[in-house]
């Protein structure tokens, strides 16, 4: 019978989610990209910490406020020149 009342209230409950830091970049530039007669924001990073995938989901902070929150379109990388 607990069960039963434990498992109604984890079902009326809302669920929270949290957010999993991965890693983190930060901005160096700017700049607009024309693709289909587009214009095209696009930011170049630089990752500072952990790793970065396409397939999470980012969240653009700029002074403490959130401005983006969402997939990335394409994710390109730069490799060092030896």
């Amino acid at each position: 019978m607990l069960n039963d009342i434990k498992d109604e209230l984890t079902k009326r409950i809302p669920s929270t989610e949290e957010d999993v830091q991965t890693g983190s970049a930060d901005v160096l530039q700017t700049f607009e990209i024309s693709e289909r007669n587009k214009k095209i924001p696009v930011a170049g990073c630089r990752v500072t910490d952990g790793t970065l995938e396409k397939k999470q989901l980012f969240k653009l902070i700029r002074n403490g406020q959130v401005i983006h929150r969402g997939k990335i379109n394409v994710f390109r990388f730069l490799r060092k020149k030896k």
